[in-house]
């Protein structure tokens, strides 16, 4: 993360790595997998990219790896004396893991993302929504929708599951290849994109209640 230390030669990984480019030709992210579960990033933006415009792309890149990609963890070094760059990290809601003499390496879990991304809430849908507990727990549903819209179901239930134990949330099953269970309700994914959510049976609203 942070600005560019020096020129980055990446056209023999073009089969292999992520490049996602600012609209505007400001910036970019490389996310570069270990395998499919592990992806480091590094980012290269202009100053016009800086503060609350840094921290949107980063929301978007970490949205991107978790709910479009198998990705499971996000790695990520900076330089020991690029101040910048390591508060950008830390804000970004990057744990760090270890120190060299020169470096600092960072990492972000799946399991943080619920807790980070204010956005998904607005991503659950209304019929999930309006049997959810509270906040957070629209923010699981948004990010298990998400996921599940991408065909990534066991990983979905996984991660929602994870949660929804600690905070007392109802758990979800996969019930087919396409579809989840959760408090009475079953959430179709048939199409890319598209989400139906359906009862299962008439339940009371105290059933019901997620």
């Amino acid at each position: 993360m942070g600005k560019a230390m020096g020129p980055l030669d990446i056209t023999a990984a073009f089969t292999s790595v992520f490049v996602l480019l600012d609209e505007a030709g400001q910036g970019c992210v490389i996310l570069d997998p270990y395998d499919t579960a592990t992806f480091e990033v590094h980012t290269c933006l202009l100053e016009s990219l800086r503060g609350a415009e840094a921290q949107k792309i980063a929301l978007e890149t970490i949205r991107f790896v978790f709910a479009e990609t198998g990705g499971m963890e996000i790695l990520t070094k900076v330089q020991t004396a690029n101040r910048g760059a390591d508060l950008f990290a830390r804000q970004s809601g990057f744990i760090r893991v270890a120190d060299a003499p020169d470096l600092r390496s960072y990492q972000l879990t799946i399991e943080r993302w619920p807790y980070l991304d204010e956005g998904l809430e607005q991503l659950c849908p209304s019929a999930l929504s309006e049997a959810a507990s509270d906040g957070h727990h629209r923010r699981l549903l948004g990010a298990m929708t998400l996921m599940g819209m991408r065909g990534f179901m066991g990983k979905a239930a996984a991660i929602y599951n994870k949660h929804a134990r600690l905070q007392g949330y109802p758990p979800v099953q996969v019930c087919g290849p396409d579809s989840l269970t959760v408090g009475g309700l079953t959430i179709h994914f048939e199409q890319p994109g598209c989400v139906r959510v359906e009862e299962l049976c008439p339940l009371s609203p105290q059933v019901r209640a997620l």
